[in-house]
């Protein structure tokens, strides 16, 4: 069945009050598309995920529980935000060689601070990597596109970038969950403190790149290959942790 399709049986079955649930929450759908956006090629139609975000939008209305003592703003912004990224999922717009890339930077990152016994500069990645700082920028501001998805995933309404285990879950779900909590939290704490002040101001302050780079004094673009950066050695982190057991 095709998105148009599935949207409308399914406003077919409350149209009146979908309809009104719509119309009250569509800036939730906006605001969560404006900031995925930035982060896409312009090939991504800006409409199409906005047809996402309102099937999201009616998810969340359906599966929404006051019990939980959840606010249904904070809710439905995370199954608004993972409707759309599976539909990118689908899409796969994003190139092989450039998620090796994302990868082989991130791998670099914790080779170089495990052998340095602090985080590694820009210009050492760089040398490391064999190429120059502004080639290595340059990568990471193509990388940039590829944080949507692989990351957005883990972010949730309390900080904690995993989003709520359902009451009614597997209890083996939930344990990995909690480990993966926990692992996402020292991987963090392994960060330098500017790239773990731009994911605090992006995940859990819903600042834009243009806002934390105005706070920092650095460009929108230098923000944004940080904030790939980060991602990128988060990555490489969780994937140690599991070649070594601890999640």
């Amino acid at each position: 069945m095709s998105m148009e399709l599935r949207y409308r049986y399914q406003l077919d079955e409350h149209q009146q009050e979908i309809q009104q649930l719509l119309d009250k929450y569509s800036y939730l759908v906006e605001y969560v598309v404006a900031r995925i956006m930035v982060d896409l090629p312009p090939s991504v139609e800006r409409e199409d995920l906005i047809a996402e975000g309102r099937l999201g939008l009616i998810d969340a209305f359906n599966r929404f529980d006051p019990e939980r003592h959840v606010k249904f703003e904070t809710y439905a912004s995370i199954r608004i935000r993972g409707q759309i990224v599976d539909y990118l999922r689908k899409l796969d717009w994003s190139p092989r060689s450039l998620r090796r890339k994302a990868r082989q930077v991130g791998e670099a990152e914790l080779e170089l601070q495990q052998k340095l016994g602090r985080p590694p500069k820009d210009e050492e990645i760089a040398e490391h990597l064999g190429m120059s700082l502004a080639d290595y920028r340059k990568l990471l501001s193509e990388i940039s596109s590829l944080t949507v998805i692989g990351f957005s995933d883990l972010e949730t309404e309390e900080g904690s970038m995993i989003e709520p285990v359902a009451e009614d879950a597997d209890p083996a779900l939930e344990v990995a969950r909690n480990d993966l909590r926990r692992c996402l939290k020292l991987a963090i704490e392994r960060l330098d403190e500017r790239k773990k002040l731009v994911l605090e101001c992006y995940y859990n302050r819903g600042m834009s790149l243009k806002e934390i780079g105005k706070m920092l004094g650095l460009t929108e673009s230098r923000i944004c290959q940080i904030h790939a950066a980060a991602l990128a050695r988060l990555r490489e982190e969780l994937r140690a942790f599991i070649e070594e057991g601890i999640f």
